[in-house]
């Protein structure tokens, strides 16, 4: 596969995928705002890139 990429290397990984996959199905399903997922995945990074 010519256009195949790897995903990003970062030890932590599988946090950051999970934090913005769960947001991102909530706001999706209409139980948070844009805003406040945007707010919730920004501060999950601030945290775990401490």
């Amino acid at each position: 596969m010519k256009s195949a990429k790897v995903r990003p290397i970062h030890a932590r990984y599988g946090e950051i995928s999970d934090l913005i996959r769960t947001q991102t199905s909530a706001a999706l399903a209409g139980t948070q705002t844009a805003e406040q997922t945007v707010d919730t995945i920004s501060a999950g990074l601030r945290r775990i890139a401490r």
